[in-house]
């Protein structure tokens, strides 16, 4: 379930370039567009994993997930935060491991970490779009330790698969090299008369329109264990949107959450 917050704007404008002011049809507007972005545009048959299920989740990657995860984190709809965690991680690690080891072997995502609060944080001044807003997850913190856990397994294998020139969304690494090449390509080419031609690629609302019958294949590629694989899709591909107002449910069926720990990677394997 997804609860996207007010647009506090008192006009937006439709994809023909018009405006509207009321406040009813703008919210239409925005149920409207959200629907259309998650909606799936492929079919998604139910993929066969060739790879045995991986080990359960240790007490101590569970310590270790709310140890490196920062206090300040936004609570979820259920309002646990990761302050509660981090006080009480001695008594609260045991029964957390043996929960999230309970999601692991069901393959089901619980009720509770369907529901995901939406902020749309405005990426320009205008505001007039809809597309001038980025969705940000708000989403139970458990569940974001889940697949903290989850992500650091796949990080290990994806290491070789990604390109050394993917700087992006990678710990330890940084664009600042591959922008410093790319300068002095300009710089080269300027100095000896050299022709270039220079291509940059902005993808529109890049992590809500990942695939994810085309990630699941890049993580069997991988070797990762199926059960892995299958919680990961589960707990990005299972959630149902519900708009504060009108009163509408829309599913969720493709992108990852901006705010995941597990998005970033994801996004980086399916390019």
């Amino acid at each position: 379930m997804i609860a996207i917050t007010k647009v506090r704007t008192r006009s937006k404008e439709r994809p023909d370039g018009s405006t509207i002011y009321n406040r009813p049809e703008i919210r239409k507007l925005v149920f409207t567009h959200f629907s259309n972005l998650y909606a799936a545009t492929t079919h998604e048959p139910r993929s066969r994993y060739t790879h045995p299920d991986d080990p359960e989740i240790f007490q101590h990657e569970a310590e270790h997930a709310i140890v490196a995860s920062k206090t300040n984190i936004s609570p979820g709809p259920d309002q646990i935060t990761m302050l509660q965690l981090k006080l009480g991680i001695k008594s609260i690690a045991p029964h957390l491991t043996a929960s999230l080891n309970q999601v692991l072997t069901n393959e089901r995502t619980p009720e509770d970490w369907k529901t995901v609060k939406i902020f749309l944080l405005p990426k320009t001044t205008k505001r007039k779009k809809l597309k001038d807003y980025r969705p940000v997850a708000l989403s139970s913190i458990t569940s974001k330790l889940f697949t903290k856990i989850l992500t650091k397994r796949v990080t290990a294998k994806s290491e070789d698969y990604l390109e050394e020139s993917q700087a992006g969304f990678r710990r330890g690494k940084g664009c600042a090299d591959n922008i410093q090449v790319v300068s002095q390509m300009w710089v080269k080419c300027a100095q000896f008369k050299i022709p270039l031609l220079s291509v940059f690629l902005d993808f529109t609302c890049a992590f809500d329109n990942v695939n994810w019958t085309n990630v699941s294949k890049v993580l069997n590629n991988l070797q990762i264990e199926r059960n892995v694989i299958r919680a990961l899709n589960n707990s990005n591909s299972s959630a149902i949107g519900e708009l504060n107002v009108p009163n509408k449910n829309m599913k969720i069926k493709r992108g990852v959450r901006q705010g995941d720990s597990s998005s970033p990677l994801l996004f980086a394997l399916a390019l």
